[in-house]
């Protein structure tokens, strides 16, 4: 019953675009500066790493040199046990010259803005109330930088 008055039907279209609109640019702002907040610490020095990034990303320097890390065990096999699709987007990475730690450190406020739009849109097509939207891509996006895993 509350999704019929809130509903698109019940006001102009071009209001619910506005709403829909409005709605999604405040959750993606909220997302950018969640994402800000929590990265502040990853760049504040250039030796700050994720903890599990000193395991999974070291060896990717195999993509610059061929030659590092000779006959290191534990880099042959961190590399063979990293799925195929991280390994890809790292080496496509390579090509461009980017490094590996900055690439990882740059991606989540990424990842965390896609997931801020998806969960926003997701929402407003089960309920169609744009606050409602707003409201479950901010939880999201709280819960998303809380943690450190």
């Amino acid at each position: 019953m509350l999704a019929r008055l809130f509903s698109p039907q019940q006001i102009s279209r071009r209001q619910w675009q506005l709403q829909w609109g409005m709605g999604l640019w405040l959750s993606l702002m909220f997302a950018m500066a969640y994402g800000y907040l929590a990265m502040q610490k990853g760049f504040a020095a250039d030796y700050v790493v994720q903890d599990d990034a000193r395991h999974y990303l070291f060896w990717m320097e195999r993509f610059q040199d061929a030659d590092a890390f000779p006959n290191d065990l534990i880099a042959d096999y961190l590399q063979s046990i990293a799925p195929v699709g991280y390994k890809l987007l790292y080496r496509f990475a390579s090509y461009a010259y980017l490094d590996p730690e900055w690439l990882a450190k740059v991606l989540p406020p990424l990842l965390g803005l896609v997931a801020a739009g998806y969960y926003y849109c997701l929402t407003v097509a089960i309920f169609p109330v744009p606050m409602a939207g707003l409201m479950a891509s901010v939880m999201l996006s709280q819960h998303l930088w809380c943690n450190d895993d």
